[in-house]
Parts: C-alpha cells; sequence; structure tokens
C-alpha cells in the first residue's frame, strides 16, 4: 500500500464519515470550529458524542 493509496482510502472512507459525524453532532458550524470537530470525529463520532457540555455549548454559539 502506497502513501498515495492510504491518502485516497482515508478521503474516500474515513474523512467522509468523520465529516458526516461532526455535521450531525452540531450542524452549520462556522469553518474553524467545524474542521475542529472534523478531527475529533476522525478519532471516534462515539467518542465526540460522549462530550455533551460541548456540543451543547456549541449549539448556544459559545
Amino acid at each position: 500500500l502506497t502513501n498515495d493509496q492510504a491518502e485516497d482510502i482515508f478521503n474516500q472512507t474515513s474523512y467522509a464519515e468523520a465529516i458526516q459525524c461532526a455535521d450531525e453532532y452540531v450542524p452549520n458550524l462556522p469553518l474553524m470550529k467545524r474542521n475542529a470537530i472534523i478531527d475529533v470525529a476522525s478519532t471516534s463520532c462515539r467518542a465526540l458524542n460522549t462530550f455533551v457540555k460541548m456540543k451543547k455549548a456549541l449549539q448556544m454559539k459559545n
């Protein structure tokens, strides 16, 4: 597996899933906040959903 092949797999599956998870967690975030949430979601969507207080703060635009 080459680096390019691994990157293609990541971009086609893992990253797409992280984006979907982040957008479902709190939709319509500003770009910088959205990117940070995508980073967390790329590690584990399940873990992201345990951050209840952060979700409430983001929903309140804090």
